[in-house]
């Protein structure tokens, strides 16, 4: 057994993972992102190996870890929620301390496996953390796997299992390194680890390869961002966005390359719609571009609720029926306890109550696209693409307003993530925000065209429309990782019997 750390020197490796992992965040889509990720995750479970773990050095992790991460919450909560900086800071700091729950969660987890497997430390660290991923409630679903999207070969295998099977390949490469560190070399389990690592690049060459040839009907698709004003009122900051200049926008672009397709972004229509209409004579709040088909964000509402919407408006006129968003921005679109304590919601001056779709919808085109509209960070979460595409979405269209975050890596990490539903479902991906990061997401992850931060811009492009379904999308999900946490938390609840 090797010798144990030193209390000293496992604080000050915990402290150097958290550094790394935040940096991670904060470079998203690079090769420093990989190698800081990578050294994250080995300075998480190296304490383990050597049995010199602690609950502190956890904790100091997962704090360090979200303050550099997240740093553009302060700015985020104080000019668009309204609140004064010093709160601002405290909900930051409160939101890096439970983020950093999850790490001493994970601890505890792994401790009440160990007590049944002893010699297989980062197998059941790997059991750990899916299972955290599964109970702990997350303001922002990043992950491990996210860090590594600039090694494509590794990340291929979402299809497979999501971005939980590419965590566990780098969970493998962990242990692997932990091996050759200690020379360990000719035991079944480094050649095993090998040479499913192998067949894992295997896959991922074979897969990217295999959809940059693809033969498959094209679409052109034309994505706008224009230029967003941040302007103030009462000391709130808000976003104006300007309709006619994207009216404008759309019929340049029809004079020039003729897509089959426009997006705008999430509520750049603002004036409510009713969800009832069906044509275009019926409202005058809405677009028309009889040349073609648009789809854009925009506030609707029925008897008393409002909701914010993705309007798909044919060139026929016909207006098919909207989309609602599901998950809503806390403090934004609801506020968290407030029908609890309803005081809570008059602290928030920017507060705007928002009601929640209750359903995925699939926008079907007359010239084969299928579209499946998701709004906002309704592309972070893996459920909601996968039943849309399993419910015949060919491409995935997120409306996004990224403006709240301003000039940060925000909305980097947010396409960074996005890129997962393109991966796992093997659909194009169509990103159209206000301020960017616009983008449009081959079906590998690579991000083939972006508009950059708070600058109008338009992306012209051809998109090619996949129906075959991927082993993920199309049987499991990410119910196999499900297993994961069933298991794990079965083998806490019945422990190692005592002989």
């Amino acid at each position: 057994m090797s010798k144990t750390l030193s209390p000293a020197t496992s604080l000050i490796i915990s402290i150097f993972g958290g550094v790394a992992l935040g940096l991670a965040w904060i470079l998203p889509n690079t090769l420093y992102s990989a190698l800081l990720g990578l050294s994250a995750l080995f300075a998480l479970i190296f304490p383990l190996v050597q049995n010199s773990s602690c609950y502190l050095q956890y904790f100091l992790y997962g704090v360090t870890a979200n303050l550099i991460a997240f740093y553009w919450l302060i700015p985020t909560i104080s000019n668009f929620g309204g609140y004064p900086l010093s709160i601002s800071i405290g909900l930051y700091l409160l939101f890096a301390v439970y983020h950093a729950g999850l790490y001493l969660l994970f601890l505890l987890i792994f401790r009440r496996i160990n007590s049944r497997f002893a010699n297989w430390t980062i197998l059941k660290a790997f059991f750990a953390w899916g299972a955290i991923k599964y109970i702990y409630p997350e303001i922002f679903p990043w992950d491990f796997a996210h860090t590594i999207i600039s090694l494509r070969p590794l990340i291929q295998v979402a299809d497979l299992g999501g971005s939980m099977f590419v965590t566990a390949v780098m969970f493998a490469i962990i242990a692997l390194l932990n091996q050759l560190l200690k020379f360990d070399l000719k035991k079944p389990i480094f050649l095993i680890n090998l040479a499913c690592l192998t067949l894992i690049i295997g896959y991922g060459l074979k897969r990217i390869n295999y959809f940059d040839q693809l033969i498959a009907p094209e679409k052109k698709i034309s994505i706008i961002q224009s230029e967003v004003s941040i302007q103030k009122s009462q000391g709130v900051s808000f976003l104006a966005a300007d309709p006619n200049r994207y009216l404008q926008l759309s019929e340049e672009i029809l004079l020039s390359f003729q897509p089959d397709l426009i997006i705008w972004p999430e509520t750049v229509i603002v004036q409510p719609v009713s969800t009832s209409i069906r044509s275009i004579s019926e409202t005058a709040n809405l677009p028309y571009l009889p040349d073609t088909n648009l789809i854009t964000g925009a506030l609707s509402y029925e008897n008393n609720a409002t909701h914010n919407s993705a309007f798909a408006i044919l060139n026929s006129g016909e207006i098919l029926p909207p989309y609602h968003k599901q998950i809503l921005m806390p403090f934004g679109e609801f506020m968290p306890f407030a029908e609890t304590f309803p005081f809570l919601a008059e602290l928030n001056p920017n507060f705007a109550p928002i009601t929640p779709g209750t359903k995925i919808s699939i926008f079907n085109l007359d010239n084969g696209l299928k579209i499946a509209p998701l709004i906002c960070y309704e592309d972070l979460t893996p459920k909601i693409s996968r039943q849309a595409t399993l419910n015949g979405g060919n491409l995935l269209v997120n409306l996004t307003n990224d403006a709240w975050f301003g000039y940060s890596v925000a909305p980097l990490q947010h396409n960074l993530i996005a890129s997962f539903r393109a991966i796992e479902n093997r659909r194009y991906l169509a990103r159209s925000t206000n301020s960017g990061l616009t983008s449009v997401i081959d079906p590998t992850g690579l991000t083939l065209n972006q508009i950059p931060l708070f600058t109008e811009g338009l992306i012209n492009t051809k998109i090619k429309l996949i129906e075959e379904r991927t082993l993920y999308t199309n049987f499991y999900g990410s119910y196999f990782w499900l297993m994961i946490v069933i298991i794990s938390l079965l083998i806490i609840v019945f422990p190692k019997r005592k002989k």
